[in-house]
């Protein structure tokens, strides 16, 4: 049996590696020949918004005053405080007095600061990735430096967006919370909050230790969320007061941007690309569809219960956070690195799991594909295609790992939780 499942993990191992180096190589290729042509929508239009999302929370962020900050409108600050405090030091190490919303208005030393701040983030996030594989090292550096120069990461790095620090925590947190080691399950627990109070979504997470009812532990993952999350108002202008304009710039965000058509992810992509639809029919599809996913996000939950293998627990809850939100941008398929990670560790194969190799490098994919006629980027369409499909099978799994335990339990054996 051993020997059974090192022969698929060798065979997943190099489908995985051989699959991405030939995607990524024409990639490279189209990108090299012609840089200003269909390769570099890899980036945010191509590349001419460069780091906006790092300049703009700057801006937001200068005066502690965010949240009834006017610039580029309310709705782009939705953030917990902590993001626009870590923004503010920032500003203080380099001054940005002169941006004004175009990349031509920061000089040279400006840009160099960003570069070398997001290098800092990426090479935080590369490292957590070596660190979780339990492989040989050179395994381990092809896989890091895969997810490094895959189309989210590119995307990401251009963007100048936090979230690859949310990422990181999540990864801390994966790789600490059943440690037998305390201080790091700790350190682990402070890791999750501190992604949950930059990014949000990440704290689905905790119901891991839910799973494995650790109630005690669980109760101070909540209490340092609170802390991470709510604490840092008190260094904002104003304070706690900020807590409702917070509120009122979250609900308008949400209202803004959930049928713009941009690189998003979810069942609201598909919604905001329908064709020939006004805002009233789309307003209807989204009424559909809301619960139905809604109901299965809750379906997720409740069967991870019975889920044995972690890679599955952990896709199911990182699925559910790039389905569900109205303003799902592609960056955070950042938050599907974990579970692929955890896909490519796990010892317990099986011949089935092949499958999910053609998933995880759509979700990876730099290549960009482009409709000719319409010039709909068909790289994104697809990964939300992945995303779609990643779901049904994980819920499939969880179904079929409840009939399983079902089954078993009828014939007098006991299985383990997970």
């Amino acid at each position: 049996m051993e020997e059974k499942q090192r022969k698929i993990a060798n065979i997943q191992t190099w489908i995985f590696i051989i699959g991405f180096a030939i995607i990524f190589a024409f990639f490279f290729y189209g990108l090299y020949e012609r840089i200003n042509d269909n390769q570099a929508l890899v980036f945010f239009r191509q590349g001419e918004d460069y780091m906006a999302d790092f300049f703009n929370v700057l801006q937001y962020s200068e005066d502690l005053n965010p949240y009834v900050n006017e610039i580029n409108g309310f709705e782009e600050k939705a953030y917990f405080p902590l993001s626009y405090v870590i923004f503010f030091v920032f500003g203080k190490l380099m001054r940005f007095d002169g941006y004004d919303g175009t990349l031509e208005s920061v000089n040279f030393q400006e840009l160099a600061f960003t570069n070398c701040i997001m290098m800092l983030m990426m090479a935080l996030l590369a490292v957590q990735i070596f660190d979780i594989l339990d492989k040989e090292s050179w395994y381990k550096l092809l896989i890091t430096a895969i997810l490094m120069v895959s189309g989210v990461s590119l995307f990401s790095y251009e963007r100048g967006n936090i979230i690859v620090l949310a990422v990181s925590g999540m990864l801390f947190f994966i790789a600490t919370y059943d440690s037998e080691n305390k201080i790091l399950r700790e350190l682990g627990y402070i890791a999750l909050a501190f992604a949950a109070a930059l990014k949000g979504y990440p704290a689905i997470l905790g119901l891991l230790l839910v799973y494995k009812r650790q109630w005690k532990e669980a109760l101070r993952l909540v209490a340092y969320g609170v802390i991470a999350a709510f604490g840092p108002f008190l260094l904002l202008e104003g304070g706690v007061s900020n807590i409702q304009f917070w509120q009122r710039n979250w609900k308008l965000n949400t209202e803004v941007y959930e049928f713009v058509q941009q690189p998003k992810l979810g069942y609201y992509y598909f919604i905001a690309y329908a064709k020939d639809l006004v805002f009233e029919q789309r307003e209807h599809l989204r009424d559909v569809w809301k619960p139905i996913i809604n109901i299965l996000a809750v379906l997720g939950v409740v069967s991870n219960f019975f889920q044995k293998r972690k890679w599955i627990t952990v896709g199911m809850l990182s699925v559910i956070i790039l389905m569900i939100p109205s303003n799902c941008g592609y960056y955070c398929l950042l938050y599907i690195f974990p579970v692929i990670l955890l896909y490519l560790n796990e010892k317990d194969k099986r011949w089935l799991d092949l499958a999910y190799i053609p998933i995880f490098l759509m979700l990876l994919c730099p290549f960009q594909m482009i409709e000719k006629e319409t010039g709909k980027n068909l790289t994104l369409y697809w990964s939300n295609i992945a995303l779609v499909v990643l779901l049904g099978s994980l819920l499939l799994e969880n179904i079929w790992c409840m009939i399983k335990i079902g089954m078993d339990k009828k014939k007098g054996i006991t299985t383990d939780g997970n």
